[in-house]
Parts: C-alpha cells; sequence; structure tokens
C-alpha cells in the first residue's frame, strides 16, 4: 500500500460483512445539510444504513435521523452505483423563540448515489434523494406532504468485520 496508496484489488468490489462511516455535507432542500451515516452490509448488494444530520438555522434548526436500505449490484472498477429507500424523522427546534415546542415528524427518502473509491477502504460519496416529510397545515384538516430535495458529498470509510 505504501508503493502504491490508490491501486484497487481486482475484481468485483467486497461489500460482504463491511462496515462503513461517512461524514458528508449538503443541503437539504435550499437548507445546509450536516450528516454522518453508518453502513452495515450483509450481503453483497444490501447494506442498512442509520444516519444522524443537522440542518442548522438561525431562529429554527433541525435534526434527522433515519434508516435506509441501500441496495447495489457490485462491480468491478472505482465507480460503485447505488440505490437507497428509508424511513425518518425530522425535529424542527425552534431556537430561542418564547413559548415554543419542538415539532417532530415523519419523512420517507429515497433515491441513489455513486461512490469513487479511491483506495480499497476509501470512497468519495455522492448521494442524492427525495425526501418527503409528513405534517399539517393551518386551518387544513389531514396530512400535508412536503417534499425536499436532498444533496450530500462526503467521504466513505470501510472496514472488513472478519466471520
Amino acid at each position: 500500500v505504501a508503493e502504491h496508496p490508490y491501486h484497487l484489488a481486482p475484481g468485483v468490489r467486497p461489500f460482504e460483512r463491511r462496515l462503513s462511516v461517512s461524514p458528508a455535507w449538503g443541503s437539504f432542500g435550499s437548507d445546509r445539510l450536516f450528516t454522518v451515516m453508518a453502513a452495515y452490509n450483509p450481503e453483497p448488494w444490501l447494506g442498512w444504513e442509520a444516519a444522524l444530520s443537522h440542518t442548522p438555522g438561525q431562529s429554527v434548526h433541525a435534526m434527522m435521523h433515519s434508516f435506509t436500505a441501500i441496495v447495489r449490484r457490485p462491480m468491478s472498477g472505482r465507480f460503485q452505483p447505488y440505490l437507497s429507500a428509508g424511513y425518518g424523522m425530522v425535529i424542527v427546534y425552534p431556537g430561542q423563540a418564547v413559548n415554543a415546542i419542538a415539532v417532530t415528524k415523519n419523512a420517507l427518502a429515497a433515491g441513489g448515489g455513486m461512490e469513487m473509491y479511491v483506495r480499497d477502504d476509501l470512497a468519495l460519496r455522492v448521494d442524492v434523494r427525495h425526501a418527503t416529510v409528513f405534517g399539517e397545515q393551518r386551518d387544513r384538516e389531514g396530512l400535508v406532504a412536503y417534499p425536499y430535495l436532498q444533496g450530500t458529498l462526503g467521504l466513505s470509510f470501510y472496514r472488513s468485520i472478519q466471520p
């Protein structure tokens, strides 16, 4: 590795029994987004990912935690596309507003992304998802679906788990 730090092992990328941690930044709608994701891949084609995200603001800010399934067809080479779908909850904190309480809403997200491997254990990750947050609207009954585009750019650090 010292002589060839950016060398990839030949063949299909191994995902089975691997953990990854991915810090990332991007946007949730028109707001900034900072997130950290941790994933485990029990199968070569399937991964389970948990994420904690933060959208900072001046008067309000939001936290989102989610659980996502990642499906991929492992290929050889540096580029590894994937699809994702998951469920989460958005908690909006009102900041310093008087007599304001935090609001919690359900969210669904689906999309996909691409990992570009720099080394066998490090990849640059681009992720785009369509998120729908379910809430209410003043003077209107029933649920209202608020659509958001979520995009992130980050790094994925991989480690294998020995059987």
